[in-house]
């Protein structure tokens, strides 16, 4: 009985020693990295075409002003 304890410590012990070893936690941090990266290049995506709507929209409203003005009066 006590040799199955001490087997279930030691492998228990070696996992916890896995699990905060830095040297092998490297995948799970590139992988955090690789999310992180991810999520901020979807953010600026978004951030993008959410500009882009605005602008177009100023852009087009700028033009149909210009056009008010340039038109000639109304019965001339």
């Amino acid at each position: 009985m006590k040799f199955v304890e001490a087997e279930g410590r030691r492998k228990v012990e070696g996992l916890r020693k896995y699990l905060v070893d830095e040297k092998k936690n490297t995948f799970l941090d590139a992988l955090w990295f690789g999310t992180l990266s991810l999520a901020f290049i979807e953010f600026i995506l978004i951030v993008e075409e959410v500009l882009g709507a605005v602008f177009g929209i100023f852009w087009t409203s700028l033009g149909l002003a210009q056009s008010k003005f340039r038109s000639p009066p109304v019965g001339s």
